[in-house]
């Protein structure tokens, strides 16, 4: 009877552990798909920024300049 008891606890171990498992790589994938969405935005955003500064600079400049009148530019 005492086995009986051994096995049932040691199948429990291996389901609780099972469980753990999936809940950790489901974390992971949530957590690598967040990145990528937040990559992707910031690498778009940053593209259309550079693709805006070479069509006409003059806008940047005077959003600079503008920031800095307000003493928002951190430089």
């Amino acid at each position: 009877m005492n086995n009986h008891h051994d096995l049932d606890s040691q199948k429990y171990y291996q389901q609780k552990v099972a469980v753990e498992a999936r809940a950790i790589k489901r974390n992971q994938y949530y957590e690598a798909f967040r990145t990528l969405i937040l990559s992707s935005i910031i690498v778009t955003g940053f593209t259309l920024a550079c693709i805006a500064l070479m069509k006409s600079p003059e806008v940047i400049l005077n959003a600079v300049q503008s920031l800095k009148d307000q003493g928002i530019w951190p430089l």
